[in-house]
C-alpha cells in the first residue's frame, strides 16, 4: 500500500487536490493490521494526506466518505486477489460512487 500511497500523493499534488487516504477495517483487526494502519496513517500525515479508519460495510462505508468529502477519484487495491465473479463490494461501490471515478489496483503480488 505504501507505493499506492505515494503515488495518489503525487497525483493529486499534480492537479492541486486533496490527498485523503481511508482503509475499511474488521470490528476486531489483529495487532500486525493495526500496526499496518499505523505506518499508512503516518505516511498519509508526513506527505501531507489526511487519514481515515473505517469499520463496517465497505461500499457503504467508502461511498459515504467519498459523499462526505467530495471526492472525485477513488483509487482501491485489494489486499487479496479475487476469484472469478467475487466482485461485490465493488460492484455494490461502483454503483452507488456517484459522480466520482472508481479506479481498482489488483492484489499485489505474493511471489
Amino acid at each position: 500500500m505504501e507505493p499506492l500511497i505515494r503515488r495518489s500523493a503525487a497525483l493529486a499534488a499534480q492537479v492541486a487536490g486533496d490527498l485523503l487516504v481511508t482503509v475499511v477495517q474488521p470490528s476486531s483487526p489483529s495487532a500486525a493490521t493495526e500496526r499496518l494502519v499505523s505506518g499508512y496513517a503516518a505516511l498519509t500525515a508526513q506527505l501531507g494526506g489526511e487519514f481515515a479508519v473505517l469499520r463496517g460495510a465497505p461500499a457503504a462505508e467508502l461511498t459515504a466518505f467519498a459523499l462526505a468529502q467530495q471526492v472525485t477519484e477513488l483509487v482501491l487495491a485489494r489486499d487479496t486477489p479475487v476469484r472469478a465473479g467475487r466482485h461485490r463490494v465493488l460492484r455494490e461501490l461502483a454503483g452507488q460512487s456517484g459522480a466520482a471515478e472508481v479506479h481498482v489496483l489488483p492484489a499485489p503480488s505474493t511471489t
